[in-house]
């Protein structure tokens, strides 16, 4: 809580439910020898903590992986996948990658860098250390200079112990930006052969 870039409430509301559970507990415990305690107080107490529980675990998940860390995994892909011919390269390709593997540190409640990766108007923003990519030059993006520093360097991103770009991901954010990182793009605008189409057709489901 101390590195700065909270800027939601979630983490507050973590803090609250971890005191209370604190709390809650210590009292009980001081409780159970008391001429009042019985099975119904003992019941009551038990659900008050194991509800603050719940809680403080589901802000402290959202805080280190993102929205919809509990729910995420259990809720098929496929429907977020889209025939080609209806595909926008950042909403159904791009935007994808940012929530899997950027979203958990980029967000509003957790604007590590001061970057969020939520919304169109924060990417183009960038963060404190400048814009997040020069379009239509990958090479000099600071993105993709994050992503390419050695694993054990502090500025990797995304940070050691966080699940890593695949090379396929990482592909595809270097020809979104080499085609002028367009916002509005769509998969079937570009050239038959172009890479970063073939890329999409592996992802995407075919026309219908």
């Amino acid at each position: 809580s101390q590195e700065g870039g909270y800027e939601g409430s979630v983490l507050q509301w973590h803090k609250y439910t971890g005191a209370g559970i604190v709390f809650l507990t210590s009292l009980i415990y001081w409780s159970r020898n008391q001429g009042w305690y019985n099975s119904p107080v003992a019941k009551s107490g038990a659900l008050v903590t194991s509800l603050c529980l719940i809680f403080a675990g589901h802000f402290g998940a959202t805080i280190t992986h993102g929205d919809n860390f509990v729910l995420g995994p259990v809720i098929s892909s496929e429907q977020n996948v889209v025939p080609i011919d209806q595909a926008i390269v950042f909403d159904d390709l791009v935007r994808p990658v940012f929530e899997k593997k950027c979203v958990s540190c980029h967000n509003p409640d957790k604007v590590k860098g001061n970057l969020s990766l939520t919304d169109k108007k924060s990417i183009l923003a960038g963060g404190k250390n400048g814009k997040l990519y020069v379009a239509g030059n990958p090479e000099i993006s600071l993105l993709l200079q994050r992503v390419h520093l050695p694993m054990e360097e502090k500025k990797h991103m995304p940070p050691s112990g966080k699940v890593q770009l695949t090379n396929e991901e990482v592909t595809l954010l270097h020809l979104w930006i080499k085609n002028n990182a367009d916002f509005k793009l769509k998969v079937v605008d570009l050239p038959v052969k172009d890479s970063l189409r073939l890329l999409a057709a592996n992802l995407l489901k075919p026309a219908q």
